[in-house]
């Protein structure tokens, strides 16, 4: 059973220019059938639609939009919810694993020699720092 998944996955690597060819027929195909079998329908819509077009007048489509700046400057609603507190939270001195094809610096290399730790090609240090999260 396994060995058949693996070919029909072969199969289609290998064929999925025509399956994408194939699927785009049946696509149109099936369109056209619908549109053909609903003509009436879709012509209706279509006259309707131009009917609107021609009796909207010019100003209505051309009209003008005026924004007054100083009131979408100024905030509407300001929040303020005393259950929110921050935690400033410790992040120690750690090694961080870099995407592929990347290095760390000069100056990274020099410093974890200094403190006797071995980078691999894509680690780099990441000082210790401060994180402040929100919680409720």
């Amino acid at each position: 059973m396994k060995q058949r998944m693996k070919d029909f996955r072969q199969w289609v690597k290998e064929h999925k220019g025509l399956l994408a060819v194939a699927g785009i027929s049946v696509t149109v195909l099936v369109a056209l059938v619908l549109c053909a079998r609903n003509k009436d329908e879709i012509d209706h819509i279509l006259s309707l639609l131009k009917r609107a077009v021609k009796d909207a007048s010019d100003e209505d489509v051309a009209g003008s939009v005026s924004i007054n700046l100083s009131d979408v400057t100024q905030p509407v609603l300001e929040v303020y919810d005393s259950e929110t507190h921050t935690v400033t939270q410790q992040i120690p001195l750690f090694i961080r694993k870099l995407p592929d094809n990347w290095h760390h610096s000069a100056a990274k290399a020099e410093e974890a020699d200094r403190l006797g730790i071995q980078l691999a090609i894509n680690e780099t240090l990441v000082d210790p720092h401060q994180r402040i999260r929100t919680v409720a």
